[in-house]
């Protein structure tokens, strides 16, 4: 038998029970509520439980064991706070739960807004590097032209003596780059 035909089963103990009781038959409510509370113990927790021992206690009540309907209606309160106490766990569990989600959701926004700051910082540092690169490009061309006029007028200079006339066409040519 599953937990849940257990369940179903002792639900309807429990109704039974209650209903010969409303009827005035407190002795064969009594029988089908001790009967189903021995089955139900295995699986305690049950509010259905708890109201099974109440409809013991009232039966006991109304047979004159008052001892007995004593010990039923402490049982009844220990199983109904078990299921509060139940209860009180699933919810503050739940409660835990949404606030985990609540906060992995705030961190997945956080994430998908750094992450999408850290592309558009990356579009930039690839365009200046772009920038860069063609910066560098036409300074090394605008800068190897003159240079190689300035180098190649100092090689004259230095290995061969000009005559005064072409020593001012090399320092106009070097004017001019």
């Amino acid at each position: 038998i599953t937990s849940g035909d257990l369940h179903l089963e002792l639900s309807v103990s429990s109704e039974l029970a209650r209903t010969l009781l409303d009827l005035g038959d407190p002795e064969d409510a009594l029988d089908a509520a001790t009967a189903a509370i021995e089955r139900g113990e295995a699986h305690p927790g049950r509010e259905w439980l708890a109201q099974l021992h109440l409809v013991c206690a009232d039966a006991l009540e109304e047979l004159g064991d008052h001892e007995q309907a004593l010990i039923h209606h402490r049982a009844f309160h220990e199983h109904h706070q078990r299921n509060i106490d139940e209860v009180r766990e699933r919810r503050l569990t739940q409660l835990r739960v949404m606030h985990e989600l609540d906060t992995l959701r705030r961190q997945k926004e956080i994430v998908t807004e750094e992450r999408a700051a850290l592309s558009e910082a990356n579009q930039r540092l690839i365009a200046l590097h772009e920038e860069k690169s063609e910066f560098m490009a036409i300074a090394s061309h605008d800068l190897r032209s003159p240079l190689t006029v300035v180098s190649a007028i100092a090689e004259e200079l230095q290995y061969r003596q000009p005559s005064p006339q072409r020593a001012t066409e090399l320092g106009d040519a070097l004017l001019e780059s």
